[in-house]
């Protein structure tokens, strides 16, 4: 079974070591999509069978304020479980950055602050005014690796367009989003999150890695003009359907003491 991240701080010499190519990928197979019922099918297909998810990316972000170029841990436990570990190297050991847990309607944070490590916790609808840089995530949620995806009962209206086609839907958060899909393959190129009133998040998926039936994004940008946000992705490592530790998933876990 898997540790929970804050047990691995090795992981992240691994990640920013970059083992492997870092060339573009467009693994998707050419497609043709008479209808709409085609291409949601498809898109349906691409985006089922996953339990759990175990991925080590190298990342960075960017705000107003500050800079950073980190290592994060993803854990996802379907449907509504996810944790991020992130960590910076020091020499031969790693220091924590933060750690971003998701339950259902809550989320838990623990950040570097000015006073050492400091947690925070609250319902979904207080990550604008707790921790805005973290809004983007929670809006996407699952759809950060699986884009494209449409949940069980959500509408989903589909254009096309001079090259193009969009699909218009909603997160598992309930946020619209906009989908631009490749017309040859339907992959999926961008995305685009509403907020009521504000400036959207755009997400744009550079490189995927094929899994199975499934195409998870190996590189992607992440813009969030409102949360004063810019995150950049790269997918090193990537485990579908692994055996996790539930603990991984406990907000107590998260105590900055323990």
């Amino acid at each position: 079974m898997r540790a929970p991240a804050s047990l691995l701080p090795a992981i992240a010499v691994l990640l920013l070591a970059g083992c492997g190519s870092r060339e573009k990928r467009w693994p998707f197979p050419k497609v043709e999509a008479r209808d709409d019922a085609a291409i949601l099918a498809t898109l349906a297909d691409r985006t089922s069978g996953i339990e759990s998810l175990y991925a080590e990316l190298a990342m960075s972000f960017e705000t107003t304020e500050r800079s950073a170029v980190f290592t994060a841990v993803v854990n996802y436990k379907a449907p509504d479980r996810i944790r991020m570990s992130a960590f910076k190297d020091i020499l031969i050991a790693s220091r924590s950055i933060f750690e971003f847990l998701l339950t259902g309607n809550r989320f838990v944070t623990v950040f570097e602050g000015g006073n050492g490590l400091e947690r925070q916790e609250g319902s979904l609808e207080d990550v604008d005014r707790v921790q805005p840089g973290f809004r983007a995530m929670i809006a996407l949620r699952e759809a950060m690796f699986l884009p494209g995806k449409v949940e069980p009962g959500a509408p989903a209206r589909i254009h096309r367009g001079p090259g193009r086609i969009t699909l218009q839907t909603v997160t598992a958060s309930g946020h619209a989003v906009r989908w631009e899909l490749d017309p040859d393959t339907l992959g999926v190129l961008s995305g685009q999150v509403s907020f009521d009133g504000r400036e959207p998040v755009t997400v744009q998926y550079e490189s995927y890695r094929p899994a199975g039936k499934l195409y998870v994004p190996e590189r992607f940008r992440l813009s969030d003009p409102g949360g004063g946000i810019v995150v950049e992705g790269w997918l090193e490592d990537l485990e579908v359907n692994p055996e996790l530790d539930p603990g991984i998933f406990d907000p107590a876990a998260l105590d900055p003491a323990s």
